[in-house]
């Protein structure tokens, strides 16, 4: 395929992802730095964008862009539906016009992307995760590459699908199988005993959310304001980590967290086991894939009633 040949032919490459990245951004992210480095022919690969506090103890590094990075660069952005999530580090947009070539890989579906009309698409919106399309897109198999490379796209896998819990298929399985193979499985086991362990400080996050979460028939729903966040010293970006909590009573099909930022605006981030959920996103300005989408709203004096618009709509979908 000749964008394959594309990639790995470069000699200078750009890899970006979506702000607040997850470990689906981050995973693909470094696991594609990984596979050119072994497979490709590039003596350059920038990896850029802000990691959130909760993976900057994952092992992960990036560098801090700079315009000239951009020059006759093969820019790649992974896994963000739309141009304005792109995390450019502080950048404009518009350093994508020195590129020579910009690729976008994604499972987000999407009508308007707002990317450059030269960008190249590669969206399969039947893989779990980013980093499963690019398992399929290179045929990744575990006795061919290194276990890091491995491990970055499993990592990127369980993230997105919660461990396997939601958003999967049977191909996923047969991606994952191909690329755990010839390794250690134990390293993989690993990766998820990380995912969910906790210190004591998470372990009262989570109980926050069982005590507060309120129910009504098969949806779950949490508000979080910075009043709140600031009484107990924590960070909006890592208790945003256990979204999926809400998930995990009986009888929850569906299920949103509306939690506010430092600059005062909200994020909601809807989830679901098996109903639609991405179209409520669109409505309000959002986007993401059917079982897991997000919406951010800016601070107002509607905000409050727009939450509680959401949430009334979000109950409604079957």
């Amino acid at each position: 395929m000749q964008l394959q040949s594309d990639i790995l032919s470069a000699q200078k490459v750009v890899i970006l992802r979506h702000t607040k990245a997850d470990y689906d951004a981050v995973g693909s992210q470094f696991g594609l730095a990984k596979l050119i480095a072994e497979k490709g022919e590039a003596d350059q690969i920038i990896v850029g964008g802000s990691l959130p506090l909760n993976l900057i103890n994952f092992g992960w590094e990036t560098s801090p862009l700079k315009e000239s990075d951009f020059e006759q660069a093969l820019v790649i952005l992974l896994d963000t539906a739309t141009l304005s999530r792109i995390d450019f580090d502080g950048l404009n947009a518009s350093v994508l016009q020195n590129a020579r070539q910009i690729i976008k890989i994604d499972h987000h579906p999407v009508k308007e992307d707002e990317y450059p009309e030269n960008t190249q698409r590669y969206i399969d919106t039947e893989a779990s995760s980013t980093s499963e399309v690019l398992c399929k897109l290179f045929e990744i198999n575990g006795n061919d590459v290194s276990l890091e490379l491995a491990q970055y796209l499993y990592t990127g896998i369980i993230g997105d699908t919660g461990n396997f819990s939601y958003g999967f298929s049977s191909q996923t399985f047969v991606t994952t199988a191909q690329l755990v193979a010839g390794h250690d499985i134990q390293k993989f086991t690993d990766i998820n005993h990380s995912l969910t362990v906790s210190s004591l400080d998470e372990a009262r996050m989570k109980g926050y959310y069982y005590t507060n979460m309120q129910t009504e028939d098969d949806t779950a729903w949490i508000i979080i304001s910075q009043q709140v966040l600031k009484k107990y010293s924590w960070s909006a970006e890592l208790m945003s980590v256990y979204v999926n909590l809400l998930g995990t009573i009986e009888g929850i099909k569906k299920w949103i967290l509306c939690i506010q930022y430092d600059d005062l605006s909200w994020r909601l981030r809807i989830r679901s086991q098996n109903v639609m959920i991405n179209h409520l996103a669109q409505e309000y300005g959002g986007g993401g894939h059917p079982n897991a989408s997000g919406i951010i709203l800016q601070n107002s004096k509607q905000v409050e009633e727009q939450i509680q618009e959401i949430i009334e709509k979000l109950k409604k979908i079957k």
